[in-house]
């Protein structure tokens, strides 16, 4: 977890993964907190993506405009809670990492729709708070673990204490 980072600051990220793989150099640059002067924040907002050539093709143009944040309002990868179906996360999130500009990374936030939690008009499923059965916190942990004392860590939690709110 990156901590302690300083606004309107770049920071480069380097990801070596174990084996015989090479690393790989991210850059990131934080948001400013005040002052902005002459810089300008650009975010692009939407939803209902999913992994198709039209999909794809739209990443790319998000990812042309250079935007600061991007926010999905749910209907993310379509994969419908349904665990043959992780590969969707990884093909989403490739759709916005081959169109980096310069590897510089861009936060993305995530609202959770229902055909991200299998929960469709015409079936009876639902997915309560605190559930651990929301597969999308597989990848996107929502909070910090915490210590026996509940006082919170900078750590990933565990797949058993991931919550769904």
């Amino acid at each position: 977890l990156l901590s302690d980072l300083k606004s309107d600051s770049n920071y480069s990220i380097e990801i070596i993964p174990e084996g015989p793989t090479s690393s790989y150099l991210f850059y990131y640059k934080t948001f400013p907190t005040a002052n902005l002067g002459n810089r300008t924040v650009r975010f692009v907002s939407g939803g209902d993506i999913g992994t198709t050539d039209l999909s794809d093709r739209m990443s790319a143009t998000v990812m042309r405009q250079q935007p600061d944040l991007i926010a999905v309002g749910g209907d993310i990868a379509y994969d419908n809670n349904m665990i043959n179906c992780y590969y969707l996360w990884d093909l989403l999130l490739n759709q916005f990492e081959k169109n980096y500009n310069d590897n510089l990374l861009v936060p993305l936030v995530f609202g959770v729709g229902n055909h991200d939690t299998g929960v469709n008009t015409m079936n009876n499923a639902e997915v309560k708070p605190n559930s651990k059965n929301l597969l999308a916190l597989s990848y996107f942990p929502s909070h910090s673990d915490y210590d026996i004392h509940n006082n919170p860590v900078k750590a990933v939690p565990p797949l058993s204490k991931r919550r769904s709110f």
